[in-house]
């Protein structure tokens, strides 16, 4: 068991250092495919985070504008709300998460906050470089790519991220990505 989890974790942080050397070599490919991003959040959330804030006791709650259609590379944004949703389910202990998303303004919106340990203003000018570990990081699994990586997509995607965060009460990442309607 021992060595099944560590080498799962292994093959994390290879595929997290494959996916960050991709991006920081400019050799990202944007492959966009008409997508349910309702449903395909919805399911990202289900799949894989619902239990892991069950186990935690944490609220996992999603707010998500029914029907949103539109043109977008799937994987990238799969891998940005992963991203987004695993580092707020690693810092919040208690209370809870939230992930919206709605489409305006010909871009999705769509935002992760949670009641976890929060940041100070200089430490969130720090945490979209690679391999970087605040202090609250140390007892907590990670690499410190996760956060690196969801930027670099979301800049290469022509999209922005944004966090707002105060220590003891939570932070909130924003994304707004480009969304040609379907």
């Amino acid at each position: 068991e021992i060595l099944r989890s560590n080498a799962n974790r292994l093959k994390r942080l290879l595929q997290q250092i494959l996916d960050f050397r991709k991006v920081e070599s400019r050799k990202m490919e944007i492959s966009v495919s008409k997508s349910n991003l309702s449903s395909f959040v919805s399911g990202i959330v289900a799949s894989n985070f619902q239990s892991l804030a069950h186990q935690k006791s944490i609220s996992l709650s999603t707010r998500i504008d029914d029907g949103i259609w539109g043109y977008m590379d799937i994987d990238k944004f799969d891998k940005i709300l992963f991203n987004l949703l695993s580092n707020a389910i690693k810092f919040t202990r208690q209370g809870e998460i939230r992930l919206q998303a709605e489409y305006r303004n010909k871009e999705l919106h769509f935002s992760v906050q949670d009641t976890g340990t929060g940041m100070t203003e200089e430490e969130t000018t720090r945490i979209f470089t690679a391999f970087e570990r605040l202090d609250n990081a140390r007892n907590v699994p990670g690499f410190g790519l996760g956060l690196a990586i969801a930027s670099r997509l979301v800049s290469g995607m022509q999209g922005s991220l944004t966090v707002k965060s105060k220590p003891g009460e939570g932070s909130t990442f924003t994304a707004f990505l480009p969304l040609l309607e379907a």
